[in-house]
């Protein structure tokens, strides 16, 4: 039976592979994968959905452009609940946490029921701006997906590895664009968006050239080494190669052009350095020279950087860059200015019932061309596609007061849920909720006062909570207690192993029970 439904299968894989007939040929060769691989989803779903979580790959020729972590959160969801309902066990969770997110899914779906429904452009709809609404539905089911099942301790390693490391998978949006126009067809597959400021550099003949797939990829290696190794782990002078690839990923994020970029990577550093109780310490001298040193070397020779590196420092006071990085960078927060003198009067208007994120399509249109032939600027119709650059003005204006209480609810719940498992977690976790910790301040930080939309940064909320939730199960309000841990499968040598009491600051090596973890083989959790 396994021959006779793989053979054909394989045979019309090649088929359609050596003469693709459109968006319908790789549809069913999509299908045909799926159903070979629904086995390993089955058995590894959770694992699956965190590798997939900050990945690039998306459905291209599904209406919408989904990204793959979708479709496996509502997979994942779905066999989770089955497995608790035949097993008659409780879900991993803390209720008000799970209250604020339904909370606003529920905000986001009744206001977009009496502002003109829930209608996307991709799926027939005379309304754009649906996506929205399917972004904050999806980031909740994600969550509950993801913080469903607990993670086996001795595979944390491997587990958060795979979380953030997949953020690479943004540097194929660079590197299909550089292959030229024979490959653009793999965009089916990898976002188009972060090659935006390469192809404006050649067909807009502009002198800042950005590699937003590169900025943004090597995110995920920044977040990883500050969770893994901590800031007194990354100075270690014994493990010199620790600093060189931090600073290297640095680097390399500022070919990405953006200046939030860098302001993210300060206040994560500044909350971790915090978190580590390191503000009366050596560490806090050797900080301060490092950035006097680095300060030295860059104010004299900033001009001699590559251009994008210039427009991300370009908010540094008395830097002298290009004038085409300048300009640009300048404009930008112009434009932005603009946005929010003619927004913040009419978050009045909307403070009870949300406008919602959906638009007529032939007011789309209108402003295309009004724009196009100068009579509208471009600010105009980035208001009216709801393009507002600003974490508040894009929960106040589309949800109301009811989607910011909702979206505050979820960062004082989670700020607090985070803490509890800092505070009284597993010794073994230590620098993990530590890390996570200072990502998720940072975060919240960085939403209210410099950049955010809350339809496309509630994932990433969601991914913080739901991964610590799953690595650290309910978090506890007294302080650890060391008790036997049931894992479903479970060798002599790991019930034997001491239990570490948790001491003020944890070694780097010690936060992972077994380093041996991304050599085991995968396991069903």
């Amino acid at each position: 039976m396994t021959y006779g439904v793989l053979i054909p299968a394989v045979l019309l894989i090649g088929y359609f592979i050596g003469a693709p007939s459109g968006v319908g040929g790789y549809m069913l060769i999509a299908i045909l994968l799926s159903i070979m691989m629904f086995p390993l989803m089955m058995a590894h779903h959770h694992l699956i959905l965190i590798a997939s979580w900050n990945a690039a790959f998306t459905f291209g020729f599904l209406p919408g452009l989904p990204k793959v972590w979708y479709l496996v959160a509502f997979f994942s969801l779905g066999m989770t609940m089955l497995a608790r309902i035949v097993h008659r066990q409780p879900l991993v969770t803390y209720r008000p946490l799970s209250f604020a997110m339904v909370f606003l899914a529920a905000v986001a779906i009744l206001t977009g029921f009496l502002r003109g429904g829930l209608g996307m452009k991709a799926l027939g709809s005379d309304m754009y701006g649906g996506k929205a609404f399917a972004y904050i539905i999806i980031a909740v089911i994600g969550y509950f997906a993801l913080s469903s099942v607990r993670i086996p301790k001795r595979r944390a390693l491997l587990y958060v590895a795979l979380f953030f490391f997949t953020t690479l998978t943004l540097i194929l949006s660079n590197v299909v664009y550089l292959m030229g126009q024979k490959f653009w067809f793999l965009y089916l597959f990898v976002p188009v968006d972060y090659a935006i400021g390469q192809a404006q550099a050649d067909f807009l003949s502009t002198e800042v050239r950005r590699y937003g797939g590169v900025g943004f990829a090597l995110m995920g290696v920044y977040f990883y080494m500050l969770i893994r190794y901590g800031i007194r782990g990354i100075f270690d002078i014994t493990r010199p190669l620790r600093l060189a690839v931090l600073l290297l990923v640095i680097a390399g994020s500022l070919l990405g052009g953006f200046r939030s970029t860098v302001i993210l990577y300060l206040l994560i550093f500044v909350f971790q350095f915090w978190y580590e109780g390191l503000l009366r310490t050596k560490y806090l001298w050797l900080s301060l020279a490092s950035l006097v040193f680095a300060l030295s070397l860059l104010y004299p020779f900033a001009r001699e950087l590559p251009v994008s590196f210039q427009r991300s420092l370009s908010f540094m006071p008395g830097l002298k860059v290009d004038l085409a990085a300048r300009a640009d960078a300048e404009a930008s927060v112009e434009w932005r200015l603009k946005i929010w003198s003619v927004l913040w009067p009419q978050v009045g208007d909307y403070l009870f019932l949300g406008k919602g994120f959906v638009y007529d399509a032939s007011d789309v249109y209108l402003a295309e061309e009004s724009t196009r032939r100068g009579f509208m600027q471009s600010e105009d119709f980035a208001i009216i596609t709801g393009d507002y650059h600003s974490g508040p003005l894009s929960i106040a204006i589309p949800l109301g007061i009811w989607g910011v209480l909702a979206f505050t609810l979820i960062n004082i719940f989670g700020m607090r849920m985070l803490y509890l498992q800092f505070k009284n977690g597993d010794p073994d976790l230590y620098l993990f909720n530590q890390g996570m910790l200072a990502l998720f301040s940072a975060r919240i930080v960085y939403f209210w006062l410099f950049f955010g939309a809350v339809a496309s940064d509630l994932a990433t909320f969601a991914g913080i909570l739901g991964l610590s939730l799953a690595l650290n199960g309910a978090p506890r309000t007294q302080p650890w207690v060391a008790e036997e841990e049931q894992p479903l499968e479970v060798s002599e040598s790991e019930t034997e192993q001491p239990r570490l009491p948790k001491p003020s600051s944890i070694p780097a090596s010690q936060w992972a029970l077994d380093k041996g973890a991304l050599e085991e083989p995968l396991k069903d959790v």
